[in-house]
């Protein structure tokens, strides 16, 4: 199974600047990281004829029961005419997706905030 390429925790929070370097990775199991991809996929819908290197990276903020804190953040984006397309499209997902629900409780500090990429490539295969 394809996990997303990049799942990490942002300095700071909904509050922060937009731009902040995301350094620390989030300490998501295997199992946590499949479970979170299987389900947005449930929720996404790819836009059709999009290039496979179209990519984009949401910073999403979570609250403690999974539910959206804030609205997702464009944190990088490829420079296409899909992009925009694909980012409305990963918006959508997250939003028609929350809550999170079964993200560990007791981490909650190490996903409360997370970058995830989307691209056609990674989330249209298994």
């Amino acid at each position: 199974m394809n996990i997303p390429a990049l799942m990490s925790i942002p300095n700071g929070g909904p509050q922060s600047e937009f731009d902040s370097e995301a350094t620390t990775t989030a300490h998501l199991s295997t199992d946590d990281r499949a479970a979170f991809k299987q389900h947005l996929k449930r929720c996404l819908k790819l836009p059709g004829g999009m290039s496979d290197s179209t990519r984009v990276t949401l910073r999403i903020f979570l609250k403690r029961d999974g539910g959206l804190a804030g609205e997702p953040v464009l944190i990088e984006g490829s420079a296409s005419s899909d992009g925009p397309r694909l980012m409305q499209a990963a918006v959508r997902s997250v939003k028609e997706c929350q809550p999170f629900a079964f993200l560990p409780a007791d981490r909650y500090r190490e996903w409360k905030a997370l970058d995830v990429s989307f691209s056609p490539k990674e989330w249209a295969g298994g």
